[in-house]
Order: structure tokens, then C-alpha cells, then sequence
């Protein structure tokens, strides 16, 4: 997930532990791999190289609650989070601390909003060829709540979860 993660937890035998830690990086991992940006196989890849098409692409279950919660976020913030902005980070380079001309942007603005978004009943469709959606702003939450859901049915009374600063606590210690 391109930074810092760490489980805690309490379980009374050490390999006991280690098979729980396996499963838990098990599931983190294939949300990486689901999500991610900057794995060109990933089921995220397949979203957004629809965009443009005239029909939308049927999403399953996981993927359809997180554009759920994006679409909510979007209308709680007035617009301020949306998932079609990660597209900014072609011109936006961080790394040099480069700022965009005012050319770069107005290029690249057609291809950000979720107002060009079609979502509805499992099927999404970006409108604009050359959009994108990026889960970068939830995705880590969702999985920290993931892993420590399926912690919490392997008898983890005790832990915490951490995915690169979003945090899931279990119990109270």
C-alpha cells in the first residue's frame, strides 16, 4: 500500500499468531491487488480503461459499496472529495514539487467530476475516455475495517490495525 502498515494483537500461542498474521496480510494484499492504481492488472485498471465506452461495466458487491461510499463522500463534502481526481496526478508531480501550467490543468479538467459519473444499480460508466477513479482516499480505511473484521471472527479480542495512518482498533486495550 506504499507505506508504513503494522498489525498488534493478542493471541495466547505465538504459531497461532503467525497463521493469523498470514491470513490477515493474505487479505491486505488482495485488496492491494484489487485497488491499486499502479497495478496495471488490477480489477481498478479494468474500471478505468472502460471510460469512454458506451455501455458501463457491471461491478461486483465490494466494489459497488466502496463507489456507494465515494458517491456519499462526494455529496457530504459539496464535491470537495471525489474519486475521479487521482487523473491530477499526471500533471501534479510531488515528488519535484512541480506545479502545473494553467494549460495543463485546463486539459486535464475535462476527465475530473463525479457528476461525469454514471453509477447506478452495480454498474458504472465513466463517461469520458481517458477518466479514472481512484480508491486511494478509502481504500486503506476499508481494508484496516476488513482485517480487523476477519481478526475479530478468528477470536482476536485485542489489536489494532494500521494501513498506512487509517487506523481499526479491536477491544478496548
Amino acid at each position: 500500500m506504499g507505506s508504513f502498515c503494522e498489525l498488534q494483537f493478542y493471541l495466547s500461542s505465538r504459531v497461532e499468531s503467525q497463521k493469523l498474521s498470514a491470513v490477515l496480510i493474505q487479505e491486505v494484499e488482495r485488496l492491494e491487488a484489487k485497488y491499486s492504481r499502479y497495478r496495471p492488472n488490477s480489477y481498478l485498471q479494468t474500471l478505468n480503461n472502460s471510460a469512454g465506452a458506451s455501455t458501463g461495466v457491471n461491478v461486483d458487491s465490494e466494489t459497488a459499496s466502496l463507489l456507494d461510499h465515494a458517491a456519499n463522500c462526494y455529496r457530504q463534502s459539496n464535491g470537495l472529495f471525489d474519486i475521479t481526481s487521482g487523473v491530477l496526478r499526471k500533471i501534479w508531480d510531488f515528488k519535484t514539487n512541480t506545479i502545473p501550467s494553467e494549460d495543463e490543468i485546463e486539459q486535464i479538467l475535462p476527465l475530473v467530476g463525479w457528476d461525469k459519473v454514471h453509477w447506478s444499480e452495480g454498474e458504472l460508466l465513466l463517461t469520458v475516455k481517458g477518466m479514472e477513479i481512484d480508491f486511494g482516499g478509502i481504500v486503506k480505511e476499508y481494508a484496516a475495517d476488513c482485517v480487523s473484521e476477519l481478526a475479530r471472527k478468528s477470536g482476536v479480542k485485542y489489536g489494532l490495525v494500521n494501513l498506512g495512518g487509517d487506523f481499526s482498533i479491536i477491544g478496548s486495550h
